[in-house]
């Protein structure tokens, strides 16, 4: 696995979260950001309600890779904590972004990067063979 910066901002979108825990914890990620806000128990299956209603209810936790459950109430924490500053932000600007980038470039200047050969197109069909 190579060198890999996620710049996680803000959100409650489930698979940011999942993303950043994904990712945490490899020697060669790095996390830049801020704390999540710490939700992410699953409401998948939800069935819904025989008028058309629907509820949400949790069905299930995260773990992390040392089986002990993750995120939920303490959030994911990144490597380097850096606020979205609305002053910036509105100046179209991205400072935890900004900061993801670098970093990575910090990182290709001591670790450097492997480009590996492209491998041969994939034949995906054949012609049938002549009689």
């Amino acid at each position: 696995m190579g060198t890999e910066s996620y710049a996680h901002q803000r959100t409650r979108r489930f698979w940011r979260r999942f993303a950043a825990l994904s990712i945490q914890g490899y020697e060669d990620s790095l996390l830049v950001g801020t704390r999540t806000w710490g939700g992410l128990v699953g409401t998948w299956d939800t069935p819904p309600f025989i008028d058309g209603g629907r509820m949400v209810a949790p069905r299930g936790g995260f773990y992390d890779a040392n089986g002990k459950w993750a995120v939920e109430g303490e959030g994911i924490a990144p490597d380097i904590t850096v606020l979205q500053d609305p002053a910036k932000v509105i100046k179209g600007g991205d400072p935890q972004l900004e900061r993801a980038v670098e970093e990575a470039l910090k990182l290709l200047k001591t670790e450097g990067v492997e480009l590996k050969p492209e491998p041969a197109a994939p034949v995906r069909w054949k012609r049938p063979k002549s009689k």
